[in-house]
């Protein structure tokens, strides 16, 4: 790469402000000779060349070296007036420059800048030439063609420094130019086989319909940095193009070895285009289009299909696609440049995949493409068309890392990707997340997330906005619940391909972490829709009864006494829909129980129709459950009963074998009663007996 002095980019600044003090009148030639003979003035280190190349009334006859001239285009009869054709003059100094073994082509600024018509700019200097082509900057056009023109130039400049011999680089440069073709010329640069040409802070603009900014035919070695801009755009007053009749590229090139890294804004196939040459770098590129709309652009729909269209071997490393159609960056191979490099790009508001990796005809190899920020636009972040050869690398790319593959996918180990298209076959396993040699079709190495409002995955279903059978199976699908902000696993009975699955709710889990089997809101850690639990061997759930994990073990007391508080009743329920569709049944009244155990009922929110039935204040109901030390009251119980029953025992026995009970003889026709307790003849022959 070579770049102009830096004394001459100094002697621009000087020579631009100087410029337009003279077109102002304020500055004389003996004020010149003033400045010259300054111990202070710039001139006094930058002498004027003797030469005498162009007019000596001229203040532009300054050079930035002692071997570097200055050309001001005006000195050959260039007018920028909008009116006067220009082109001849100018061409006239690039000549002069050449013959002068080369110079600086000075533009002075002028309000509409310098037309050409008829012919373009051509520029074919020899071997070791350098010609420097300046202008006011960016703001202030330069070279535009020529209002109103009828034939005008299919280039705008044409460049030729090719030299088949000493294969030279002719350090052509463009600096501080605005070259506009008015939506009329093809191309602003032609390069037809140039080594060496350079842009600094320069644009490129308003190219005629399937036209080019910068067309590089041969040649190698262009340098465009990010101080660069290539645009086609409605200006006002001239509106340029319509949706589908904008030039085809900002960039197109043949060549090799060049860096483009510049701003390229509308183009309708690509911003940046590498054709078939090989070894280009579009770093720190960043290409867009204007989506279309009113406002201040008022401009329609300009965005490219592909922001990057690359063919052959490149390198982009931090470069942008930002509003596109088709995709961001397309990716092809080619027999003669294999391999390359994206790495760190970012793709914003696609229309399509951010990444497009074209290997159709299987030529794409040896690419590595990591560490991109997919952005998740289009129906995939990554897509793959073809079969990607194993030699190329995708993984670890950031946002929404996903292929989607036509026929068949990569075969590379990829630590980051996720496949998506119903109609991929993968020949290999895949390893995501850092699995490195997957065991399984697909296996995960860390989490998983999935992005949307309430994000569901089928199995064996595919989404149409209902759920279907995708073979003739039965399917069923997890994911986010949209009613109740909840977990939920659904399922269907077989069905036939393509038919809607009718999906039941088999189980759920809410925000409040209670699991629902059949029910769709649970209010408890576990709700059933149905009186119909099963565990082998049957009798109570589980919980730890070590004793020695516990302390102030005491007796359960007056457990009769609470027992027979209580009251078992039958009932049927008046909603039996919310309650497992049960015919009648039986159980205890919950209030009743709170009476005697009032630890063993609580409260939980009604459902349904139940709610109807309650205190609409509170809109709760009881709810009852008989934990494990029920139990324990109702062996207690039995245990107390059992006591009783002997001590009478005991005591009737006694009683009747005393003598001194009074009784010569007892006879028993029915029964023996006592109080409320009666005996009959064969409950006593058989407690006497014992």
């Amino acid at each position: 790469m070579n770049r102009p002095l830096v004394a001459l980019g100094l002697a621009a600044i000087v020579l631009v402000s100087m410029g337009a003090l003279q077109q102002a009148g304020s500055v004389s030639n003996q004020q010149m000779a003033a400045a010259e003979g300054s111990s202070t003035g710039f001139l006094q280190k930058t002498p004027v060349n003797k030469k005498s190349v162009v007019p000596t009334d001229t203040i532009t006859n300054v050079v930035a070296s002692n071997d570097t001239t200055v050309f001001d285009v005006t000195a050959y009869g260039a007018k920028g007036d909008a009116v006067t054709n220009d082109v001849n003059a100018i061409q006239a100094a690039i000549n002069a420059a050449i013959a002068a073994g080369g110079g600086t082509v000075y533009f002075p600024p002028t309000k509409n800048g310098y037309g050409i018509c008829s012919a373009n700019l051509s520029v074919a200097a020899g071997s070791g030439v350098g010609i420097t082509f300046l202008g006011g900057g960016p703001g202030v056009p330069a070279v535009t063609v020529l209002p109103g023109c009828k034939t005008p130039p299919q280039q705008m400049f044409w460049i030729s420094n090719w030299d088949s011999t000493t294969v030279s680089k002719a350090r052509i440069s463009f600096e501080n130019m605005r070259i506009d073709g008015y939506c009329l010329a093809k191309y602003n640069i032609y390069n037809n086989a140039t080594v060496g040409l350079t842009f600094h802070n320069s644009i490129l603009r308003n190219v005629a319909v399937g036209g080019t900014n910068y067309y590089q035919k041969a040649g190698y070695e262009t340098y465009m940095d990010f101080s660069n801009r290539l645009e086609n755009i409605n200006d006002a007053g001239r509106a340029c193009y319509s949706a589908g009749s904008q030039p085809s590229y900002n960039v197109h090139t043949r060549g090799t070895d060049s860096h483009f890294g510049a701003v390229a804004v509308n183009a309708s196939i690509a911003n940046f285009y590498q054709e078939n040459g090989g070894n280009n770098d579009f770093s720190h590129a960043h290409g867009w289009g204007y989506a279309g709309g009113s406002g201040a652009n008022n401009q329609p729909d300009l965005r490219p299909q592909y922001t990057y269209k690359i063919v052959g071997r490149a390198t982009l490393v931090g470069s942008v696609a930002d509003h596109f159609k088709s995709a961001g960056f397309h990716i092809e191979g080619d027999v003669w440049q294999q391999g390359g490099q994206l790495i760190g790009a970012t793709c914003v508001a696609g229309g399509g995949p951010c990444i497009e990796l074209d290997a159709t005809n299987g030529k794409l190899k040896n690419w590595v493409v990591t560490s991109n920020n997919t952005g998740g636009y289009g129906d995939s972040a990554i897509k793959v068309l073809g079969t990607l050869d194993s030699s190329n690398i995708v993984a670890n790319n950031i946002g929404i890392p996903d292929i989607s593959a036509d026929n068949t996918s990569s075969s590379n180990t990829s630590s980051a990707l996720t496949f998506t298209s119903d109609s991929a076959k993968f020949s290999t396993f895949v390893g995501i997340g850092g699995v490195d040699k997957p065991l399984a079709p697909l296996q995960v190495g860390s989490d998983l997330s999935f992005a949307g409002s309430w994000p569901t995955i089928g199995f064996n279903t595919y989404s149409d906005g209902r759920w279907r059978y995708m073979t003739n199976n039965s399917a069923f699908t997890i994911g986010a619940d949209y009613n109740s902000d909840a977990f939920h696993v659904s399922v269907a009975s077989p069905g036939g391909k393509g038919d809607i699955a009718p999906l039941k709710q088999a189980f759920i889990v809410n925000s409040e972490g209670n699991v629902g089997v059949g029910v769709k809101n649970p209010t408890h850690l576990l709700q059933l829709s149905a009186n119909d639990a099963f565990k082998p061997g049957g009798g109570s759930w589980g919980d730890t009864s070590d004793a020695r994990l516990k302390t102030n073990v005491a007796p359960v007391t007056g457990a009769l006494d609470k027992l027979i508080q209580l009251r078992g009743v039958t009932y049927d329920w008046i909603n039996p829909q919310l309650h497992g569709n049960t015919a009648a049944t039986g159980g205890f009244i919950a209030q009743e129980v709170a009476a005697v155990f009032p630890s063993f009922v609580s409260q939980s929110a009604c459902q349904g129709e139940d709610c109807a039935l309650v205190d609409a204040s509170s809109g709760s109901v009881h709810t009852l459950s008989l934990p494990f030390v029920f139990d324990a009251y109702v062996v207690e119980g039995i245990k107390e009963v059992t006591n009783i029953s002997g001590l009478f025992k005991e005591k009737l026995t006694a009683w009747l074998s005393s003598s001194g009970n009074g009784l010569k003889s007892v006879q028993v026709e029915e029964s023996v009663c006592i109080g409320d307790t009666c005996l009959s003849e064969a409950d006593l022959q058989k407690l006497l007996a014992n």
